[in-house]
């Protein structure tokens, strides 16, 4: 078989185990939704800034990593990737590029049911609709919505953007890392850190020490576990 296809087939083996966790993050929210909606003058802020969606967000992507770094493909799945006729290198930019993908959807996921809410909001409330002048004051008076779907914010999508990729490439790095029978603990944690961000609109500061965080993160575990398995043996 092709080595470019096995590898696929060992990268994308956790793919359906994500998809559960976010159905099952999306079944909390949504339902979540309805139920603080019982409340009838509920501020649509209100009710995205509410601890259970920073909080049952953050678990989701704890869960996440933690399926990305710990699930290998299998039994015999870290022989299959030593045979492999593929340079270390390339099997861990594949590792980066699955990574990254998975925390893209786990963005787009997130932002979609945030939308969902906004749809069910709009339906409970008769004067309003769900149309583009209601989502845009939702970005802009929820903290949780905003930072998913900034908007005019240039410096906020930036901030969005590198979070998401860096968790991605943190993941790659543990995950590649795990076929050698080597734990990376730190990257869960982090992405559970998101859920204590209670920084109001324009104030990045807890996104800043996110990203921070996620940089260092990768750049010790990147030296402490050279790429190259024959280099480091050598």
């Amino acid at each position: 078989m092709n080595p470019h296809r096995s590898l696929f087939y060992l990268t994308s083996a956790p793919l359906w185990k994500v998809l559960t966790i976010l159905f099952c993050l999306a079944g909390v929210q949504l339902g979540g939704a309805l139920w603080l909606l019982q409340e009838p003058d509920i501020l649509v802020d209100t009710l995205l800034d509410h601890l259970l969606y920073r909080w049952s967000a953050a678990v989701a992507l704890a869960l996440v990593m933690a399926v990305l770094l710990y699930t290998t493909g299998g039994y015999n799945a870290g022989y299959t990737m030593a045979r492999l006729r593929l340079k270390a290198k390339t099997q861990f930019r594949w590792f980066m590029l699955r990574g990254v993908l998975m925390f893209f959807l786990c963005w787009a996921v997130q932002l979609g049911i945030v939308l969902g809410v906004c749809q069910i909001y709009a339906a409970k409330q008769a004067e309003l609709s769900a149309g583009n002048q209601f989502l845009l004051l939702a970005s802009y008076s929820s903290s949780y919505f905003h930072r998913l779907l900034p908007l005019a914010d240039g410096l906020q999508w930036i901030y969005t953007i590198a979070i998401y990729v860096l968790m991605g490439i943190a993941s790659g790095i543990g995950a590649y890392f795990s076929f050698s029978g080597k734990r990376t603990l730190w990257p869960p944690v982090v992405c559970l850190c998101t859920g204590l961000d209670r920084t109001t609109l324009g104030d990045y500061s807890w996104s800043f020490i996110l990203v921070i965080a996620l940089i260092l993160g990768c750049f010790v575990s990147l030296i402490h576990q050279p790429v190259d398995r024959e280099e480091a043996m050598s």
